[in-house]
């Protein structure tokens, strides 16, 4: 992609945050109702038109910390059954 700035002597290629910049720009306009955008690199972008109540990241944890715990003591019980380690330890004892 080029992009024409009547200030510089002459065309560059985009960089990577220009591209996003104007990736969000396009889509935004076109999603106003979608706080982020999923661009073709998988990359998640705000999306600069949208106007409704703040959404978190779509890869943030937003669990609670009793949902997190709850998560976690189900792993190490896996773990254990799976490795008959009791404190989930890997090792050559």
């Amino acid at each position: 992609m080029y992009i024409t700035d009547p200030n510089q002597e002459e065309d560059h290629i985009a960089t990577g945050s220009e591209s996003l910049r104007e990736f969000a720009h396009n889509a935004g306009m076109d999603n106003p109702d979608r706080a982020w955008l999923l661009d073709s690199r998988d990359v998640w972008v705000a999306n600069p038109f949208y106007s409704g109540p703040a959404v978190p990241h779509p890869e943030d944890d937003c669990r609670s910390n009793d949902e997190i715990a709850q998560a976690n003591a189900e792993h190490d019980r896996q773990f254990s059954e799976w490795h008959g380690d009791s404190d989930g330890s890997v090792g050559c004892d």
